[in-house]
């Protein structure tokens, strides 16, 4: 008598586990290379199983496949309506491994020539006609489709009856394919059909139908066209009944009936909406409290009255509420690193669920666990030794959340400590800080995050920076910066995302930004007052089955804090930095933009000009940097284009990409215009690995252009009170002298130092090149 009318399920694992999702890198690589060779032998003996299928004695292999006269429709559309494939790169220029596919010697074409035409007549093409042409010999042919599409049939009129008693008429009608003067075809009337059916369904009418009526005129290429809308009876909601099975060795329940209905966002009374039914499951699974989840209306199989109520019937099956995770693993800036997690997904009941977290890095570099620096990616991490890297990095974190609820706000609240680096740019250490934040889905693919962060902590960023940005060159006046402050910014954060794949995008766009802004009036320290904002986006779309090409631009501005050279200044924990392997491949981490430099004493000549005052110069044009400082800024525009290409011997491990990166990092200045800023175009290739354990990609940028000119400082070994951070310069007339005055050397604060040293440059090819490495999806 009854039967359910539509079923949302979801099953899941034990969530009692324990997780290792990451390894050291060369165990990853090795375990990554076993698995590919592994499969290696499957898929060579797969290929051999496929030709001996598909080519018998006596057929001729296809090594060209083309369309000719198609307009309305690509050849990768009309490919897969076709039995006829050539046979796969590696075989048609190699010839020693890959799929060899033929053109049976009894079968033809015929049945590819009427899977052709009935799909042009599908999409309103009734006089299109399809021939073909067969060139080659006896071994080997080129199949040519030529396709006449002629005038497609248009719809002259469309009638919608039945639609008069529903209340959003105007709703259930909209964007239909079918309009006056649109093209009629079988394949558009149907998905018309399916839009009206599922939109009755998602407005309180479980027992619609929608019946259809055509007639064509094909000599004059038009369509008369009428839909008969049945809605039925409206429905509402009416009792829920939930149904919980313990988990296992549980004798009862531990998350009790009353939150499981106030998790489902329906409530008895609420119109019958299968979207709804969908949200309410997607709830029930995101708590992470249950290993099944069956949501099922149960409607009489014939309506019997006007209104009809619909049961609701939830079973659910609950998982372990405790949960333990850890992870240990490594990469190039963080060397060993370990995360634990502890979860309670219960916590005082009504399924709050606590989360308290643990993430420690740099492992084996940073002090005090320096001893293991060999094992770490010291090329880069030595760079970084004085401030991001020169102590283990950490965060403790605790966050009760509630659960989420759909169409309405979800609160979470976080306590936490940390010491958090950015990559040659500053030390951020946060002795207590805390964050409540809310956040919605707001439908249609879109999410909205809303947050209050105050915490009090300090920064500590490169000296070079400080004194070439802030025109803090002395320690007394970098101690300044260095004090422990109040912190608070309010943010917000909006997210868009229809791609067909989180990790491997094919088709689709996301967007994502973000508002971050700090004030006196929200408790933070007036010297840290900024106001930040940041776009994000990407699109994909597929050219061909293992071709796609995407394209992301980010944009970044930002303005407050303190001031210096005319400039508003951020705190440097605020700054826009851009340059990776995720960002302009041709620049190193964060390189992107003007740079500070730093020389040693071997390439330093100092000139005493009389007791109280000396002069320090660098030596020759040769003379490397030390080391090198990137500055960020409070503006930033990066664009990369990528064309992805499957390999076609092993398109399931192996991604191919040409790039193009453009961008520019700069701080705006007077007089600075935005639309002077040249941008850095860097092209380059990357192997991308698909490993058991994530994508790993491998970057070679090409930067024709090298390290700008920029401004060099020297911290020379001068007895008294403090030494300041020196100013130097190619040559003794522009250098900035320092004098010692009360005891104490100094450089005059408000001199500016020339952005006139140019590190040395090598004009060989190889050194114009930059390898960046990422694990992980890359944007």
């Amino acid at each position: 008598m009854r039967e359910p009318a539509a079923v949302a399920r979801g099953d899941r694992a034990s969530a009692s586990r324990r997780r290792l999702t990451s390894v050291p890198l060369f165990r990853l690589l090795s375990r990554s290379l076993l698995v590919g060779l592994g499969v290696l032998p499957c898929t060579l003996s797969n290929v051999a199983g496929a030709q001996d299928i598909e080519c018998d004695s006596g057929d001729r292999e296809v090594r060209e496949l083309h369309f000719e006269g198609n307009h309305a429709f690509s050849d990768a559309e009309l490919s897969i309506h076709v039995a006829t494939v050539p046979s796969s790169f590696g075989r048609r220029f190699f010839r020693i491994v890959g799929t060899k596919r033929c053109l049976g010697a009894n079968v033809g074409l015929r049945q590819d020539v009427e899977s052709l035409r009935r799909f042009y007549k599908g999409e309103g093409y009734y006089d299109a006609t399809v021939d073909t042409l067969v060139r080659g010999d006896t071994n080997q042919v080129a199949v040519t489709f030529h396709i006449n599409e002629g005038t497609p049939v248009r719809v002259d009129s469309l009638m919608i009856i039945g639609v008069d008693s529903v209340p959003n008429r105007a709703d259930v009608l909209r964007d239909l394919n079918l309009t006056p003067g649109s093209r009629f075809g079988s394949s558009p009337l149907a998905a018309d059909i399916d839009s009206l059916s599922a939109r009755l369904r998602n407005s309180g009418y479980p027992y619609a139908a929608v019946y259809q009526g055509y007639s064509t005129h094909a000599a004059e290429h038009r369509a008369e066209v009428e839909l008969r809308l049945a809605p039925g009876p409206r429905v509402k909601f009416g009792a829920i009944r939930v149904e919980i099975a313990p988990a296992a060795g549980k004798a009862h329940a531990q998350i009790d009936t009353t939150v499981v209905r106030r998790l489902l966002g329906i409530s008895p009374g609420d119109l019958y909406d299968e979207r709804a039914i969908a949200t309410s499951r997607r709830a029930l699974i995101q708590t992470g409290a249950y290993v099944h989840v069956d949501v099922t209306p149960v409607l009489d199989s014939v309506p019997t009255r006007a209104d009809t109520i619909a049961v609701l019937l939830v079973q659910v099956r609950e998982d372990l509420m405790r949960q333990v995770d850890t992870e240990f693993g490594w990469a190039t800036l963080d060397c060993f690193r370990t995360t634990a997690r502890y979860t309670d997904k219960n916590f005082l009941s009504n399924a709050r669920r606590l989360d308290v977290s643990g993430v420690v890095s740099k492992l084996g570099y940073a002090r005090p666990t320096d001893f293991a620096r060999d094992a770490c990616y010291r090329h880069d991490l030595d760079k970084d030794s004085s401030i991001a890297s020169s102590i283990v990095n950490y965060s403790v974190k605790t966050t009760l959340q509630q659960p989420q609820r759909p169409g309405r706000l979800n609160p979470a609240y976080s306590l936490y400590r940390e010491e958090r680096g950015e990559y040659l740019a500053y030390l951020r250490r946060t002795f207590v800080g805390g964050e409540a934040s809310a956040s919605k889905d707001l439908g249609g693919n879109m999410l909205g995050r809303a947050a209050y962060t105050l915490e009090f902590g300090r920064t500590k960023a490169e000296p070079a920076l400080l004194c070439a940005v802030f025109s803090r060159c002395d320690q007394e006046s970098q101690r300044q910066v260095y004090k422990a402050l109040p912190f608070a910014v309010a943010s917000g954060a909006f997210q868009w995302r229809n791609t067909d794949n989180q990790f491997d995008p094919r088709r689709g766009a996301i967007v994502r930004a973000e508002m971050r802004g700090s004030s006196r009036f929200i408790l933070s320290d007036t010297s840290l007052s900024f106001l930040k904002a940041t776009v994000d986006g990407a699109w994909y779309h597929a050219l061909a089955p293992r071709t796609v090409f995407a394209v992301r631009l980010r944009l970044g501005g930002i303005n407050g804090g303190g001031s210096a050279n005319g400039t508003k200044l951020p705190p440097p924990q605020e700054r826009l930095y851009a340059g990776g392997a995720t960002s302009v491949r041709g620049y190193q981490q964060n390189q992107l933009g003007a740079l500070v430099y730093l020389i040693d004493r071997a390439g330093v000549d100092s000139i005493r000009a009389n007791d109280t005052t000396i002069v320090y110069v660098i030596k020759s044009e040769n003379i490397a940097p030390e080391r090198v400082v990137p500055v960020g800024g409070n503006w930033l525009f990066v664009t990369n284009v990528d064309l992805r290409l499957r390999d076609p011997f092993f398109p399931n491990l192996i991604q191919y990409t040409l790039f193009t990166d453009a961008g520019a990092v700069w701080t705006q200045r007077p007089r600075t215009r935005l639309a002077g800023q040249q941008l850095k175009y860097t092209p380059g290739f990357a192997v991308r690995y698909f490993s058991p354990v994530g994508p790993i990609q491998v970057n070679v940028g090409y930067n024709p252009y090298g390290r700008a000119a920029g401004v060099a400082y020297y911290a020379p070994a001068i007895t008294g009170r403090s030494a300041p951070l020196t100013c130097v310069t190619p040559s003794a007339a522009t250098a900035i002298p320092i004098h010692l005055r009360s005891g104490e050397w100094t450089q005059d604060p408000n001199a500016v130092c020339p952005q006139s040293y140019a590190p040395p440059q090598s004009r060989a090819f190889l050194k114009s090149l930059t390898f960046t490495i990422s694990i992980g999806p890359d944007f």
